[in-house]
């Protein structure tokens, strides 16, 4: 579970949607902008029994095209397995380095919280390892705001 703190900092908000391509609009990563990607695409899961109209998961592949990485971000409703949502942006991604051209095979980074467990887990059983730790520092304060003095009308 996010703490609240976090969720307040980290919230998804409207203006954090960006447009990727013509047609999708995906969350925006910190780690998007640096990357320069030649294709950015998202996919949703959604459970089986589909009930409620609501989505369990979401990928969004970020296909490399020139020396870095490719990018792999999986966001998921802590109750979701994801190794299916995690296998087949893999499987995507093989395909196009199979085909050549301009995806070179320079490797995949894929970001994960450590409050997103067991999405942690189930990249490592993809063969992804921890590489590096990037740590958000917060603090909260409160901070007490003077009543406003009432100034009379000068006439």
């Amino acid at each position: 579970m996010t703490p609240q703190p976090v969720v307040r900092l980290e919230s998804y908000r409207l203006n954090d949607w960006e447009r990727q391509g013509s047609n999708s609009r995906v969350p925006r990563s910190s780690l998007a902008p640096i990357l320069r990607f030649a294709e950015m695409e998202s996919y949703v899961q959604i459970p089986p029994d589909d009930g409620a109209g609501e989505i369990s998961g979401l990928l969004q592949l970020g296909v490399a095209r020139e020396e870095q990485p490719h990018y792999l971000k999986v966001m998921a409703r802590p109750e979701t397995n994801v190794a299916p949502l995690v296998s087949f942006g893999l499987g995507l991604l093989a395909a196009r380095i199979g085909k050549g051209g301009s995806c070179p095979d320079n490797g995949v980074l894929a970001p994960v919280r450590t409050y997103e467990s067991p999405i942690d887990r189930r990249l490592e059983e993809a063969g992804f390892a921890n590489l590096d730790t990037v740590t958000l520092l917060m603090k909260e304060a409160v901070v007490r705001v003077a009543e406003p003095a009432l100034v009379p009308a000068v006439r």
